[in-house]
């Protein structure tokens, strides 16, 4: 009875952990768990966290970002959200998104879906926002440990404007526990 126990539970979580690798990893860390889990985890990856605002800090390809955690109504973790802390012009910006959209499209682990462009440099992202009511997202598919593209491991982010002032939001969504 013992061991059947015991292989029981080795099964169990063997199962555990083949689900949590085939799901979006944000930091080689699984969108996935419970909200004390995944602070426990992202602060073990050098994150800061703020329990008073219950967000951390941190970079995010070059940049200082304030790192959120989305959870469903079951406490399950289904989006880990960054936002740049600081603003920049629309000339920095658009170098930043096509920068970060150039190491996207060269990473076999990702996979554009939809129109997936580069901002052309004499492109005025301001008039095109305000006036054009213009949207500059960028949404890919990453690759999960099983080696497919499944599409609710999705990684996205897009340009915003404030005043005048531009910044980029980028998220990481495990969509099976989105509900």
């Amino acid at each position: 009875m013992r061991k059947l126990f015991i292989l029981f539970a080795a099964a169990m979580m063997a199962v555990g952990a083949s689900a949590q690798s085939n799901v979006t990893r944000f930091a080689d860390v699984p969108v996935d768990g419970t909200i004390e889990n995944m602070i426990q985890k992202l602060k073990a990856k050098g994150y800061s966290y703020n329990s008073t605002t219950k967000n951390f800090t941190g970079e995010f390809f070059g940049t200082k970002t304030t790192i959120n955690i989305g959870a469903n109504s079951h406490n399950k973790v289904w989006r880990v959200a960054m936002t740049d802390k600081e603003y920049c012009t629309a000339d920095e910006v658009r170098v930043r998104y096509n920068n970060i959209m150039r190491k996207f499209l060269n990473n076999a682990n990702y996979q554009a879906i939809g129109r997936t462009r580069l901002i052309p440099d004499k492109e005025d992202i301001f008039w095109s926002m305000g006036e054009n009511g213009k949207n500059y997202t960028a949404v890919f598919v990453q690759k999960s440990a099983d080696g497919k593209f499944h599409q609710t491991n999705q990684v996205w982010f897009s340009i915003y404007e404030f005043f005048g002032n531009f910044y980029m939001v980028f998220f990481y969504d495990n969509l099976k526990n989105k509900e």
